[in-house]
C-alpha cells in the first residue's frame, strides 16, 4: 500500500511499529483490564528466570498432602512432581548477561554522542539578528505555530538541526543566515519547524530506546535506520505544500547546497541527508504532487488498515481475541459469589453449576474464563480414553509396576484404575498414553472439546507443562458432559471412572472429585479440585482453581471447595 500512503503517513507507520516493539514489556494488566499476556512476555520470562535460579536442592521435589472428607472415612490425596523451567538457570543467566552487556555498550555510545552534542549546545548562542528573527517569526506564523521555539547559532555545526520535543530547539551554523539567500533561509526555517510540529524529537528518542533494547535484532535495527529517511521525506512533503510549483527546484537545490557539509546526531533532526538518502529526497521533490480529497481519504484508509493488521500481530491481543487463553460466558445465567475470605489469600476462581436451576455461580469470573494447565485433573479423561480404547477395562484395570523408582512410595506398587486415580499415579496414565499415541490423544481432545486441545511433543507431562490448558468454566462443562455422557462413550466406562472419583458422603450427598497441582522448581503454584456432588434430586458440578507463589496445591483447592459447599451452598 506504499503508493496509496502520503509521505507523512508512511512516516507515521512507525507508531504501530513502536507499539509492536513495546508488547513484551507490557504489564499483566493496565487501565483496570487484565490481559492474558503471551508466554513471550518479559514479565513471565523474568519470573521463570528467577525461579530457575533457585538452589539445586529445591528442584524435582515431590509434594503430597491430603484433605479428609466430612464423614472422615475418605481421604483426598494430592500427589505432584515438580516440572522444572524449560531453560536451565545458567543459560538464562548467560542470555541475560549477554543482552545487558550489549545494551550497556549501545547506551554508552549514545551517551558519548549526546555528551558531544550537549557541549555544542552549551557553546551556542541565541539568534540575535533582527532581520533573521523576523524571518523566523513569519515562518512560524505561516505554519500556525504558537508555542515559543528558540533558534541558536553554533560555530561547531555545519547544517541546521532540531532537537527536543517538549521544548524544541533549532540550531543553525554560525553566519549561515548571512550566507544563504532569502528563499533558502525560508526553506530552512520551514523544514526545521516541521520537525517541531511533528514532534520528531519524541520519535527520535523512541528510536534510540528501541535500538538499545533490540541491539541484537538486525531486522529491528534495519527498520529503525529507515525511519529518519521517512521523517525527512515527510518534512519535505509538508514544506512543499506551502510552496508553489516554481519553488520545488529551488528547494531541491538548497538541499544540495547544504549537503556539502553534514552534521547529524541521533537525538536531533536535520535538514541535510547524504548519499542515497539525499537522492531519494530529491526524487521525492521532483515527483511531488498535491493530493486531492479522494487521494487523501485513500491514504488515511490505507494507514488505518495497516494499523489494524499490525495490531493483529500483537501477542497480547491475538491471544485474547483468538480464545487460546480465555473462554466466553455468553449464554450462561450467572451469579457472582463472594469468596475472598474462603480463599485465604490465594488468587483464583470457583465455579459451581446447578443442573436443576441451570444457574452458574462464579467467584472471580475474569479468572474463571482464563485457561491454565489442568494438572492431574486431566486424568479423569485420560482414564476414560484408556477404557474406550480397551487398554484397560472396568473388570480388568490392573497394571504391574516395572520397578522404576518413583517420587512416592504409594506409586511403587501395582495399580488399578481406582488406586491410580486416588493416588494420581503418573506412570499408570503415562503407560496408557504411550499405547494410545499422540495422534489418538489429539483426536480424543477434539472429540470431547477439551480446553485448548494442545499437547507437547513429550507425552510424559503434557497436562502440566503449559501446553494443554483449560479454564474452570470449561472444567465444569466437561464434567457435565461426562456425567450425562454426551461423549457417547460406554456407560460401563463412564461408571468405572465415576467410581474411581468417588470421595465419600458429604453434607447429604456423595462427593466425587479429582485434585491437581502444578509444581515449578519445587514450588506449588497452581492447584485444582474439580468434581460433582450427587444429591437425591440434583447434581452440582464444581471447579476450584488457586494460584500462588507457593503452597497453592490441590489439597488447598479441595479444602476451599469443602468450605464453600458447606457454608454457602448446602447450608
Amino acid at each position: 500500500m506504499k503508493n496509496q500512503l502520503s509521505p507523512g503517513l508512511q512516516y507515521y507507520l512507525c507508531i504501530p511499529y513502536f507499539i509492536l516493539l513495546s508488547v513484551p514489556f507490557l504489564p499483566l494488566s493496565f487501565f483496570g483490564f487484565s490481559f492474558p499476556v503471551s508466554r513471550s512476555s518479559l514479565f513471565q520470562w523474568l519470573s521463570a528466570f528467577i525461579n530457575s535460579l533457585q538452589p539445586a536442592s529445591a528442584q524435582n521435589l515431590p509434594g503430597i498432602s491430603s484433605m479428609t472428607a466430612s464423614d472422615s472415612s475418605s481421604v483426598i490425596r494430592d500427589f505432584a512432581v515438580s516440572v522444572n523451567s524449560a531453560a536451565p538457570g545458567h543459560w538464562n543467566l548467560i542470555l541475560l548477561s549477554f543482552w545487558i552487556t550489549g545494551a550497556a555498550i549501545t547506551l554508552l555510545l549514545f551517551f558519548h554522542i549526546t555528551w558531544k552534542f550537549h557541549k555544542i549546545k552549551c557553546g551556542a548562542s541565541l539568534l540575535e539578528k533582527p532581520e533573521s528573527q523576523k524571518f523566523f517569526s513569519d515562518c512560524c506564523t505561516e505554519l500556525h505555530i504558537r508555542r515559543k521555539i528558540l533558534v541558536f547559532v553554533s560555530p561547531q555545526i555545519h547544517s541546521p538541526v532540531t532537537t527536543g520535543f517538549l521544548k524544541p530547539r533549532i540550531f543553525i551554523p554560525a553566519d549561515l543566515d548571512s550566507v544563504l539567500q532569502t528563499h533558502e533561509l525560508r526553506y530552512m526555517f520551514l523544514h526545521e519547524l516541521q520537525h517541531c510540529r511533528r514532534l520528531d524529537g519524541l520519535v527520535n528518542n523512541l528510536c534510540i530506546m528501541f535500538r538499545i533494547i533490540y541491539w541484537f535484532n538486525p531486522a529491528v535495527i534495519l527498520v529503525l535506520k529507515k525511519i529518519p529517511l521517512e521523517r525527512e521525506l515527510a518534512c519535505d512533503a509538508s514544506v512543499l505544500t506551502h510552496l508553489s510549483a516554481e519553488d520545488y527546484p529551488l528547494y531541491g537545490a538548497s538541499l544540495l547546497n547544504l549537503a556539502e557539509k553534514l552534521s547529524s546526531y541521533p537525538s536531533a533532526s536535520g535538514m541535510v541527508s547524504k548519499g542515497s538518502q539525499l537522492r531519494r529526497r530529491i526524487l521525492g521533490i521532483t515527483s511531488f504532487r498535491h493530493r486531492n480529497r479522494k487521494q487523501k481519504w485513500k491514504s488515511v484508509i490505507s494507514y488505518l488498515l495497516i494499523s489494524v493488521l499490525t495490531a493483529g500481530m500483537i501477542p497480547v491481543l491475538s491471544a485474547y481475541a483468538g480464545s487460546e487463553e480465555t473462554v466466553s460466558l455468553h449464554g450462561k445465567t450467572t451469579e457472582n459469589l463472594e469468596l475472598s475470605t474462603d480463599f485465604h489469600g490465594f488468587d483464583g476462581s470457583f465455579v459451581l453449576y446447578d443442573s436443576q436451576t441451570g444457574l452458574w455461580k462464579i467467584y472471580r469470573p475474569e479468572l474463571a474464563i482464563q485457561r491454565f494447565s489442568p494438572a492431574s485433573t486431566f486424568k479423569i479423561y485420560s482414564a476414560l480414553h484408556g477404557l474406550e480404547k480397551g487398554i484397560i477395562s472396568p473388570e480388568s484395570s490392573f497394571m504391574k509396576w516395572d520397578g522404576t523408582p518413583c517420587a512416592f512410595p504409594r506409586w511403587e506398587q501395582d495399580q488399578t484404575l481406582d488406586s491410580a486415580m486416588k493416588d494420581s499415579v503418573n506412570w499408570y496414565f503415562q503407560n496408557m498414553d504411550q499405547l494410545l499415541g499422540r495422534t489418538e490423544i489429539s483426536s480424543f481432545l477434539k472429540k470431547i472439546n477439551y480446553g485448548n486441545k494442545q499437547i507437547s511433543k513429550d507425552l510424559k507431562l503434557y497436562w502440566a507443562d503449559d501446553s494443554l490448558k483449560i479454564s474452570a468454566v470449561e472444567q465444569v462443562e466437561l464434567l457435565q458432559n461426562f456425567y450425562t455422557n454426551t461423549f457417547d462413550c460406554s456407560e460401563q466406562n463412564i461408571q468405572a471412572v465415576k467410581d474411581a472419583l468417588r470421595v465419600g458422603e458429604f453434607s447429604g450427598g456423595t462427593l466425587y472429585g479429582k485434585t491437581g497441582t502444578i509444581r515449578r522448581n519445587g514450588r506449588d503454584i497452581s492447584g485444582w479440585f474439580v468434581g460433582f456432588v450427587e444429591t437425591d434430586d440434583n447434581v452440582l458440578y464444581f471447579a476450584a482453581n488457586i494460584q500462588g507463589a507457593d503452597h497453592a496445591d490441590g489439597s488447598q483447592a479441595a479444602a476451599i471447595t469443602r468450605s464453600v459447599l458447606s457454608s454457602k451452598i448446602f447450608l
